[in-house]
């Protein structure tokens, strides 16, 4: 079939809007710059909430010799119901013990009350609180996110890749130590920008965020210490 001059063109013009569609559309599908929502709405997840405060509480507790705010600790985190899940970090880096550890369990509901009964050299309404937050176990308890407790070495880097959060819906990710040292979050995007961050001293970390599209997450915990950490890691 032979197209004439006026025919060949309208051909031509027809294929060259196609393609700019193509094109356009190719474009949308690949967002630029960083993965992070400004002002997005902040639904924070309860569990995640109560692990983090509970966290925060429970060193308080440890540093100021407050056998109640132990309790309270204890109360959180008895109404949390966790996930597990079988992650596997990649480790880079890490060195031997230099030094005890101070703790050797993983903490748990009952070793928060035993170290508040410990604490309070046997005071009675102490012990008759811890009581009563062992015998609730099975009030009130909130449906948790996906979890699981690694070691991080002395010193190293335990590293998450691949971490799929959704656009447009508050992300969040904690990382809670057993207290023996200091530990860093970092949260990056698939292009390697730094969305979050919490880099104190304390080895009880959070990061909230809302992703502007559905895409991998990397995310680290840098043990700063010289000793092992045993943290549960937390995402929503």
């Amino acid at each position: 079939m032979k197209f004439g001059f006026p025919m060949l063109g309208a051909a031509l013009l027809l294929a060259g809007s196609a393609a700019a569609l193509l094109i356009g559309s190719a474009g949308a599908q690949q967002p630029q710059g960083p993965n992070l929502a400004d002002g997005g709405k902040k639904e924070a997840n309860e569990t995640v909430r109560l692990l983090d405060t509970s966290s925060r509480l429970l060193d308080y507790g440890r540093k100021n010799k407050e056998p109640i705010a132990m309790i309270l600790a204890a109360q959180m985190r008895q109404r949390v119901t966790l996930t597990e899940v079988d992650r596997k970090p990649q480790v880079e880096g890490g060195a031997a013990d230099e030094g005890a550890k101070t703790t050797q369990t993983d903490i748990t509901v009952d070793s928060i009350l035993d170290e508040a009964r410990k604490m309070s050299a046997g005071d009675k309404v102490i012990g008759q609180m811890a009581d009563d937050v062992k015998a609730s176990a099975s009030k009130g308890r909130v449906g948790g996110p996906a979890a699981h407790r690694v070691n991080v070495p002395a010193g190293a880097t335990n590293w998450y890749r691949g971490v799929t959060f959704q656009g447009g819906r508050y992300a969040e990710v904690a990382a809670m130590g057993d207290g023996d040292t200091d530990l860093d979050l970092y949260v990056y995007d698939a292009s390697n920008n730094l969305i979050c961050s919490d880099t104190d001293l304390s080895d009880r970390t959070y990061c909230g965020w809302t992703p502007r599209w559905t895409g991998d997450f990397t995310i680290k915990v840098v043990n700063r210490g010289r000793v092992y950490n045993r943290y549960t890691f937390v995402t929503n």
